[in-house]
């Protein structure tokens, strides 16, 4: 058996990587009327409000493991939002047994 003569490919270091999306290229129509959508599109919406901007495109830039941090941060606001907390007016004891009751 021959092997395959596969050639490496070269890796390329440059100062910046950039990546950028075709608009609306990766979506279909569903997509955008879900909630994450929409959660993102203000945060985005916000972060230009506050910058006095407004554009259709907008590019993030940084050290990788800052933008990871960003985005892992959106994603855990957003999931958190989701979780249900009841206020218990008596606060001088705690009742390990205590159930909301919406789920009783």
């Amino acid at each position: 058996m021959s092997r395959r003569n596969r050639r490496k490919k070269e890796v390329a270091y440059p100062a910046v990587a950039v990546f950028a999306f075709t608009r609306n290229a990766e979506f279909r129509n569903s997509f955008y009327q879900k909630e994450s959508f929409n959660y993102f599109m203000k945060i985005i919406d916000s972060m230009m409000t506050k910058n006095h901007v407004s554009s259709e495109k907008v590019g993030f830039s940084g050290y990788k493991e800052d933008i990871a941090a960003f985005f892992s941060q959106a994603i855990d606001l957003y999931m958190s939002k989701h979780i249900d907390v009841e206020l218990v007016l008596d606060t001088n004891e705690f009742d390990p047994e205590y159930v909301p009751n919406k789920y009783r």
